[in-house]
């Protein structure tokens, strides 16, 4: 297999299925259990569970993946070398911090004496946000989503939680959804010490309270859709630009340490990516990302290279995280999910409940 510092410099090389789980409820009672949402797209990578999450861990499926890693085969990630998941988060760091983890990849173990350090948990796909890319279209917008069961939630809080070293509560919008807010209020209060980032659109952050994750432990992420409110409402179809900015502007004044922005470029936001950049790089303590919405493929590759080139010298807080789908990934998408595909392509164009376009 090599040495660890050799495998961790290539991209293509992930090793999620040695330290990150992610949880996600699919029905009123069950959830899939699985090490990467690339990894999720393939049946066989991924686990249906009504409880046991923790004893999911070493399941047969991600000793399997983990078998395969040995060998160098990423075959089992839909995305292998294209993940665009938190730019930030450096594995060789992370693995170093975790000798476990480092020596379970060099010696090639697949059932582990160890829970993952790094939990996903999404408890519920709702978003007050409307974006004509967003995959979970129209249901997700209504909140007509299934959420977290209180089966699952008793078993986070009791077994996942205290096992793992970072959690990590996404969506959907977490501060939509009853059950997140449930989940981060209870996790703020009873592990005050446990790293905790939340990936946010922010528009609902100032209704649940600024000053509770002023914490050194929690990390927000908020998602930016333009610099302006015309633009924010061409992407997301909602007027929510202000409490979006209002979040961002509060946590800044009140010296938040840990605030990271992700800006989405698509045809609607790509004019205003360089004014996204000047902006972090007039605040000195904050960090972004640019990534492409990856429905685009590689149409803002060359606006983001000359933005990379540009403004290189502050590389440490602003990165660029490049998204593509081939032709295949779009015919699979196609056939995935037909309402996606009209939905981005024609977005003005409506689509009765029963799904038929007029």
């Amino acid at each position: 297999m090599g040495s660890l510092s050799n495998d961790m410099g290539n991209l293509k090389h992930c090793y999620s299925c040695y330290y990150t789980l992610w949880v996600s409820p699919v029905d009123e009672r069950r959830v899939m259990v699985s090490t990467c949402c690339k990894n999720a797209f393939l049946t066989k990578n991924r686990r249906i569970v009504s409880a046991g999450i923790c004893a999911s861990w070493n399941a047969r499926e991600f000793q399997v993946q983990r078998a395969l890693t040995r060998k160098g085969d990423w075959s089992y990630c839909w995305k292998a070398g294209d993940c665009f998941f938190n730019p930030f988060f450096q594995e060789k760091e992370f693995i170093g911090d975790n000798p476990d983890v480092g020596k379970a990849i060099l010696t090639g173990g697949t059932k582990l004496g160890y829970f993952a350090k790094k939990v996903y948990i999404i408890p519920s796909l709702a978003c007050n946000n409307n974006c004509f890319f967003c995959y979970n279209g129209k249901e997700g917008h209504r909140g007509s989503c299934y959420q977290l069961s209180e089966g699952i939630l008793k078993e986070l809080r009791e077994e996942v939680v205290p096992s793992a070293q970072e959690i990590v509560v996404s969506g959907g919008e977490p501060f939509f959804s009853a059950c997140a807010q449930k989940l981060i209020r209870w996790m703020i209060t009873d592990f005050p010490e446990k790293k905790l980032t939340i990936l946010t659109n922010g528009t609902l952050l100032q209704a649940f309270g600024i000053e509770k994750v002023l914490r050194p432990n929690i990390f927000p992420v908020i998602s930016l859709y333009g610099m302006c409110r015309q633009t924010y409402k061409n992407t997301t179809g909602t007027g929510y630009f202000d409490a979006a900015w209002g979040a961002i502007t509060q946590l800044l004044a009140c010296g938040c340490e840990n605030l990271n922005l992700t800006f989405i470029v698509s045809r609607t936001t790509a004019a205003e990516a360089m004014q996204f950049c000047q902006f972090i790089e007039s605040e000195g303590r904050l960090k972004g990302v640019v990534r492409n919405n990856s429905a685009d493929g590689n149409k803002f590759k060359g606006l983001m290279r000359s933005l990379e080139t540009r403004f290189a010298r502050i590389s440490s807080r602003l990165k660029f995280s490049y998204c593509r789908e081939t032709f295949s990934d779009k015919l699979l998408q196609k056939l995935y999910d037909p309402y996606y595909t009209t939905r981005y392509f024609y977005p003005t164009l409506k689509v009765t409940q029963k799904g038929r376009s007029e």
